[in-house]
């Protein structure tokens, strides 16, 4: 079972395959979310339970339903005030399991029904889930990088206020593209447009403060 660490670095996988710093299809990222889901929720039994078995009686590996339900079940006897939104949780992670199930089975008719959004809620429930269950023991970890990836997913997550936050983004990342020079593109490349996400990956990674302060700049929690 992976550290604390392991599945951060599982998450930011995720944020690049969505943000497109990955070349895997951006549904990639729905499916691993909903294996770092379940793979979280073991690491909280297993830190919180003495001895907790991945197993069942009979040998046979619990279901994801069941490994859940132990997640609400310890809440509400040792930590109530997460006990809500861990019942909230649950029936989320649910409908994502069985709708990822019907992908795999029936490719024909679930594909439409899994699109970007889905994509980026998949990923905000997952941070907001593991910050729920581990609180600062998951937050310190979080390096200045992901939290800005944290802080692009959560706006794109979030797009009902009548205001586009992709906008916003495409706004930010136009206004430091000029800044690329050290990305290792050609003339050429540089000519195409800031959406190209080798542009976007490196002003993440080396411009840290400028695209922090734009963030801000533009109410980006």
């Amino acid at each position: 079972m992976p550290s604390t660490i392991g599945m951060l670095n599982m998450i930011e996988s995720c944020m690049d395959i969505i943000l497109g710093f990955n070349e895997e299809e951006e549904k990639a990222s729905f499916f691993l979310c909903d294996c770092c889901v379940e793979l979280i929720s073991k690491h909280y039994l297993k830190s919180k339970i003495n001895g907790w078995d991945p197993k069942n009686s009979k040998g046979n590996f619990k279901l994801f339903k069941d490994i859940l339900d132990e997640v609400k079940k310890y809440a509400y006897h040792n930590e109530r005030i997460k006990h809500r939104k861990i019942c909230e949780y649950k029936g989320v992670f649910l409908d994502r399991r069985n709708k990822r199930n019907q992908l795999m089975h029936d490719s024909s008719s679930a594909a439409f029904s899994i699109n970007y959004r889905d994509c980026y809620k998949s990923i905000h429930d997952l941070l907001k889930y593991g910050e729920l269950l581990f609180e600062n023991s998951f937050t310190s970890l979080m390096t200045t990088e992901f939290i800005i990836k944290k802080r692009i997913i959560s706006a794109l997550a979030d797009n009902n206020d009548g205001t586009s936050n992709q906008t916003k983004i495409n706004r930010i990342f136009d206004r430091l593209s000029f800044r690329t020079g050290g990305a290792g593109l050609t003339t050429n490349e540089m000519a195409i447009s800031t959406t190209d996400n080798r542009v976007r990956a490196f002003i993440i990674s080396h411009l840290k403060d400028e695209i922090e302060r734009a963030l801000n700049s533009e109410g980006i929690a």
